[in-house]
């Protein structure tokens, strides 16, 4: 619900910076607002929120401890070493430690996201989901056949267009079956789909395509008032407070902002 405060200079991104990010991830404006209004919330995602840290598996390190170990002699060994290790050699222990859990990740989140959605409960509950695709690695073609290890890793190392765009119409299935079950399970749930980022193909300079994320609402009343195409994601939990809330939360000036990591 906030643009990023305290960035000195967006063509140099530090670790600070980004350690200032995962204090903004988890002490956002939404999850105090919801909790203000009774709701319970459960975190299905790689991110720590207030009161509510991350309950699954992870790739990596959780940001802010990796923020704090990168600057270790093991990490640069880790970040160098391992990364050429990962994606050059067929060492299974490297695979599933770093990659492979991203499958079970969102394997299992599909799965938490079903079991509470069957739950009857007098509360009313947010439920946070983070699915880690389309992102590479691009496990499934669009039929939902699992790929072969050295596809896979082939893939990720140069993001061919043809295996994205596979691995996004395998995903809009999930997504589809999930939101059906959801709609099943619960009539009134209100759905926010969002998506962090868009296409960012390896050594691509079309920023245009970074900024087309997917952003999509279900109201069970099917009053959209309020919403509009060009809304970004800084505005699309402003609309949904207000709406469910009657609140008058301003909106803000819809941007994007590219930022570089420091070299």
């Amino acid at each position: 619900m906030s643009y990023i405060k305290g960035i000195k200079n967006t063509r140099s991104i530090t670790a600070d910076d980004y350690a200032n990010c995962t204090l903004l991830v988890r002490d956002n404006e939404v999850i105090k607002i919801l909790d203000a209004h009774g709701y319970e919330i459960i975190n299905f995602s790689v991110f720590d929120l207030a009161g509510n840290p991350s309950m699954v598996d992870q790739s990596f390190l959780p940001l802010k401890t990796k923020l704090i170990s990168d600057r270790t002699l093991f990490a640069h060994m880790n970040k160098d070493i391992g990364w050429l290790l990962i994606t050059r050699f067929p060492f299974n222990l490297f695979r599933s430690n770093h990659f492979l859990k991203h499958k079970q990740n969102n394997e299992g989140f599909q799965e938490r996201v079903i079991q509470v959605s069957e739950e009857k409960k007098s509360k009313p509950r947010f439920i946070y989901t983070h699915f880690y695709m389309p992102h590479a690695p691009y496990f499934f073609d669009k039929n939902g056949m699992l790929k072969s290890e050295s596809v896979i890793f082939r893939e990720y190392n140069v993001s061919p267009p043809a295996a994205y765009l596979e691995y996004v119409t395998y995903t809009n299935s999930k997504i589809r079956e999930l939101i059906t079950i959801i709609q099943k399970n619960n009539p009134e749930a209100v759905i926010i789909l969002l998506s962090d980022h868009g296409f960012r193909e390896k050594g691509s300079t079309r920023y245009d395509h970074f900024f087309q994320n997917l952003n999509a609402v279900y109201y069970a009343d099917k009053d959209y008032t309020g919403l509009y195409d060009s809304i970004t994601s800084v505005n699309q939990f402003r609309v949904v407070i207000n709406k469910l809330f009657h609140g008058s939360l301003p909106l803000l000036k819809d941007s994007t902002i590219f930022l570089v990591d420091k070299k």
